[in-house]
C-alpha cells in the first residue's frame, strides 16, 4: 500500500479546494503528484525512508523539516494542479460527462487555464525550494546517495518550463553539484 505525504485534508486546508471537494476525487491527484513531481527529486531510498517514518510515525528532526517545510507545501499544489482536470468532468458507468451544481456555473476555458497555470506556478515555486534545500543540505539525508541499481536516484533540477535540468543520471556516484550550476547565482 503507497505511503502518502500529505492527506487530503492537508490539500483542503493549505490551497483553494474546500471541504466539499471529495476526497475519492482527490486522492488519485494526490498519488499522481506524489509520484511524478516530489519522488523524482528524493529518490527511491529517501522516499522508503520517509514512507517508513511516516508509516511508524516516527518523522523527526531534518526529514520532519524536510517533509513539513518543503515536500508537503510542494505536493499540496501540484495535487491541485493534477486534480483540475478531472474537477470538471465525471467518469462513472454512464460515460463521461460534466459536473454541474445547483448553485455553480461551470468556468470558462480561460479561468479554467488561469487557474491551472496558478497553481502550476505555485506548485514550481515550491518544488524549487525543495530542490534548493536538498542541494543545499546533503549531509543531512543520507539516503540521496543509497539508491541501488533497482532504484531510481534523485534527479535535481530546477522545476519549470525551459529550465535547465542537471542530473547525475541512473546509477552514477554523485558528487556535490554546486548551487550556482543549478540556479545560476
Amino acid at each position: 500500500m503507497a505511503t502518502y505525504f500529505i492527506n487530503t485534508t492537508y490539500v483542503k486546508h493549505n490551497t483553494p479546494l474546500n471541504n466539499s471537494v471529495e476526497e475519492g476525487y482527490l486522492r488519485p491527484a494526490i498519488m499522481v503528484a506524489q509520484d511524478l513531481r516530489i519522488v523524482p527529486h528524493l529518490g527511491d531510498s529517501l522516499r522508503d525512508k520517509l514512507s517508513t517514518d511516516i508509516q511508524t510515525n516516527s518523522v523527526s528532526g531534518a526529514y520532519e523539516t524536510l517533509l513539513n517545510d518543503y515536500i508537503r507545501p510542494a505536493l499540496a499544489w501540484w495535487s491541485v494542479f493534477e486534480y483540475l482536470p478531472d474537477a470538471m468532468t465525471k467518469i462513472d458507468n454512464g460515460g463521461l460527462g460534466q459536473r454541474l451544481s445547483d448553485d455553480v456555473s461551470p468556468v470558462s476555458s480561460v479561468e479554467y487555464n488561469r487557474l491551472r497555470q496558478v497553481s502550476e506556478d505555485r506548485a514550481e515555486h515550491y518544488t524549487n525550494r525543495l530542490i534548493e534545500y536538498l542541494c543545499e543540505n546533503t549531509s543531512l539525508f543520507p539516503e540521496l546517495r543509497d539508491n541501488t541499481n533497482e532504484q531510481r536516484s534523485p534527479v535535481w533540477m530546477r522545476s519549470g518550463r525551459g529550465a535547465l535540468s542537471i542530473s547525475n543520471g541512473h546509477n552514477t556516484s554523485r558528487t556535490h553539484i554546486p548551487r550556482n550550476w543549478i540556479y545560476g547565482d
